[in-house]
């Protein structure tokens, strides 16, 4: 007689390209989780690097994960590969480079089962840049000191929301998973799931470890920006929209363009005067291998002046 197959409560999905430099550490924030009923699907979106062969290797010894192998489609296809082969009521969507706190899974069955009523859920998370030594939590502010129900104009002023994010998976099924292509794809899966009249709780606790380098989507100031944008102008296509939060998105759309993307493109001609200021001045040294100790000098340098540079940064915006 065939046994029914067992449903776990959670689907942790991992999407992985070339992340053979994180993926261990983040595999092993799953398996230290404090709560077992959850299997695990490893996402491998066309890697070229070691991803395959860590992937393949730690789930031998797990009885339940398992690696889904396809070309690279970007992260958005990646997750709804995830989605659709997920056995569990709930998905929680852990980046391959960062790593799950091991109460992660337990605070949020716990959220689960005290707020029947929403069905996506985040928290605070701790940033850190391993590189530079330093870690700070991602939300800062009054009301993100306790737990609630998050309001739709939250959700447009903090826009991202960092790894562990768990919803239901009737919810990403619903609204036809995360949008192929979109650059802020998780912005755009939870717009989409609260103007369709799905609830978000947030947990105080910080559950994850979200990773900060200059290598991440979210370092690209000028491309979130436009993504944002674009994906609240879609918002205010849908037709099942109310007009109450239609101006919502309508107030959020100028206070975005008008304040973050002007700070936004100042930074970025900033940095670009910058870098053209130093190629000018490189191209003026003939002396090649002078040339080449300067250059080599220039990018040790730059990572132990970035700390100095945000500590001006926020004492500039204190003032």
């Amino acid at each position: 007689m065939h046994e029914p197959e067992l449903k776990p409560l959670f689907s942790l999905i991992v999407p992985a390209f070339n992340a053979q430099a994180t993926l261990e550490e983040t595999l092993s924030g799953i398996a230290s989780q404090s709560y077992t009923d959850y299997e695990t699907i490893i996402v491998d979106d066309g890697s070229v690097d070691g991803t395959s062969a860590i992937a393949e290797s730690w789930i031998a010894g797990c009885d339940n994960a398992r690696v889904i192998h396809q070309e690279n489609g970007g992260s958005a296809r990646a997750i709804n590969t995830g989605i659709h082969a997920a056995r569990g009521e709930y998905v929680v969507v852990n980046s391959a480079d960062d790593i799950l706190l091991e109460d992660c899974l337990k605070l949020q069955k716990l959220a689960i089962d005290e707020n029947s009523d929403c069905k996506l859920f985040c928290s605070q998370v701790i940033h850190f840049h391993h590189s530079e030594g330093w870690e700070q939590p991602a939300y800062s502010g009054p009301m993100w000191e306790y737990s609630h129900k998050l309001k739709l104009e939250e959700l447009l002023a903090r826009r991202f929301f960092g790894s562990g994010i768990t919803f239901s998976r009737e919810v990403a099924i619903d609204l036809g998973g995360y949008t192929p292509g979109c650059y802020a794809e998780d912005f755009d899966f939870y717009l989409r799931a609260m103007l369709r009249g799905y609830d978000m709780w947030y947990t105080k606790e910080a559950l994850a470890r979200q990773r900060v380098s200059d290598f991440q989507k979210s370092a690209r100031g000028m491309n979130i920006y436009h993504s944002v944008v674009d994906i609240i102008q879609n918002a205010l296509d849908l037709d099942y929209i109310s007009s109450a939060d239609k101006l919502k998105l309508h107030v959020a759309l100028w206070d975005f363009q008008g304040l973050e993307g002007h700070r936004n493109i100042e930074q970025e001609k900033a940095l670009l005067e910058q870098k053209e200021s130093l190629e000018s001045l490189l191209g003026r040294i003939s002396n090649r291998y002078l040339r080449a100790c300067i250059n080599i000098l220039i990018q040790v340098v730059k990572p132990i002046a970035r700390p100095f540079r945000r500590l001006m940064t926020r004492n500039k915006k204190a003032r």
